[in-house]
């Protein structure tokens, strides 16, 4: 009798995949954890950028705040409000039980990382005449345009006039 758990000459390479008990989601690969932690990392530092931007902004607030207090209460809400938003589209701390990649309704940063791979997996197979990489390119770009609209940006194309024509005497 052998303590083998393979009778001999059977595959064994199954037996290095990590598998779920029934009923359980599957164990993530190496690739995964490494892509979880790189996303985690990314969101930190955009998060940390996010800080860097509020402090001199509230700054400013203090300083308008003191010299003219009416519009402080405003430019507040402005800050709180950029913040909020900020935070729901980095959604450092995902809720497992939402949709990845929305906050009621909204897209994430998760869901714009996402639509970023996906654009260079389609760039890498056809390049950019291929009708799949186009369908990303607009996916991505009505992302950005959503939260550029949510920051309260404008981003349609702005018309360009022809200068008058001069005249010389």
């Amino acid at each position: 009798m052998t303590d083998a758990p393979y009778p001999r000459g059977a595959d064994t390479t199954e037996a290095l995949v990590p598998v779920a008990s029934a009923g359980e989601e599957p164990l993530p690969t190496r690739g995964k954890v490494a892509r979880e932690f790189a996303l985690f990392q990314v969101k930190l530092i955009v998060d940390g950028l996010k800080d860097l931007l509020l402090s001199p902004l509230s700054m400013v607030v203090l300083v308008v705040g003191l010299i003219a207090p009416g519009r402080a209460r405003s430019m507040w809400r402005g800050i709180y409000s950029l913040g909020r938003g900020l935070d729901d589209w980095i959604d450092l701390f995902p809720d497992p039980e939402r949709s990845a990649g929305e906050v009621a309704g909204k897209q994430t940063m998760d869901s714009a990382l996402n639509q970023t791979e996906e654009l260079v997996r389609a760039l890498r197979r056809g390049g950019v005449g291929d009708p799949h990489v186009q369908a990303q390119l607009s996916a991505v770009l009505r992302s950005i345009d959503g939260l550029a609209a949510s920051a309260g940006i404008d981003t349609a194309t702005p018309s360009v006039e022809e200068p008058a024509a001069e005249t010389r005497a």
